[in-house]
């Protein structure tokens, strides 16, 4: 009695295994789909004209869903006082921040620019007034959405000079209704335009077009599964055969 009721934990122990293995195996599938539309996504709105911004400010923020990867340009002052300091980035594995600002583009109007990544060997420590760019300067980039989170609350730090508050991502939706200014519901992720002034901040690339391992990792998931599985089957023949 006592084996039998090992052999039926012991089943359903691994029925378990593999169904959290198939699981994790569908959801990697549910990732490659959203990925290959993405890139779909991306890869229609890059053969578009770029946008000037300023004349179409109204148009995406009506419907910013419909813009989300298109190429624009635009032209503005920073407003320093807004500097954002996003951190966790790295870059061929050198740890940093990105640097984030909204930049005024005429009346009340303003977008923030992710103005690209500066070295920060903790990941989280950076004075954006070391970085500034003042006076007009151009920006080339892509139209992106701010990650939705519930990680909007800042991690404040001391760089020795100044306390900066950090955030693990763009808090957009908080800035938007919270500066003197109307942003812009889409962020630029730039690109080109006006250089910096010093070699940071470096311009983060455009979103690659690759798959990523999400492929591979289903094939590793369902694998893992299909052993279990066969493993199981195998054992209970075996043990029926034994009984015999």
């Amino acid at each position: 009695m006592k084996s039998t009721l090992r052999g039926v934990f012991a089943a359903l122990f691994v029925l378990a295994i593999a169904a959290v293995c198939a699981r994790l195996g569908f959801w990697q599938v549910e990732r490659l789909q959203e990925r290959r539309a993405r890139n779909a996504a991306l890869e229609r709105a890059m053969t578009l004209p770029p946008l000037d911004l300023r004349d179409s400010f109204a148009r995406i923020q009506a419907r910013p869903d419909a813009y989300i990867y298109r190429r624009v340009h635009v032209a503005g002052q920073y407003d320093a006082g807004g500097d954002l300091v996003l951190r966790g980035r790295s870059e061929a594995g050198t740890p940093g921040v990105h640097l984030a600002t909204p930049l005024l583009i005429g009346g009340d109007t303003a977008v923030v620019i992710n103005r690209g990544w500066v070295s920060a060997p903790d990941a989280i420590t950076v004075d954006p007034g070391g970085f500034a760019e003042p006076g007009t300067r151009e920006v080339e980039g892509i139209l992106l959405a701010a990650p939705a989170t519930t990680d909007a609350e800042p991690l404040e730090t001391n760089t020795g000079r100044v306390r900066v508050q950090t955030f693990a991502r763009l808090p957009l939706d908080s800035l938007r209704g919270a500066g003197p200014y109307t942003l812009l519901g889409l962020y630029v992720q730039q690109t080109g335009g006006t250089p910096p002034l010093r070699a940071w901040p470096r311009r983060v690339p455009a979103p690659e077009l690759g798959e990523g391992p999400h492929l591979g990792y289903a094939v590793q998931w369902f694998s893992f599964a299909a052993i279990a599985l066969i493993g199981l089957a195998v054992l209970t023949v075996r043990s029926r055969r034994s009984v015999r």
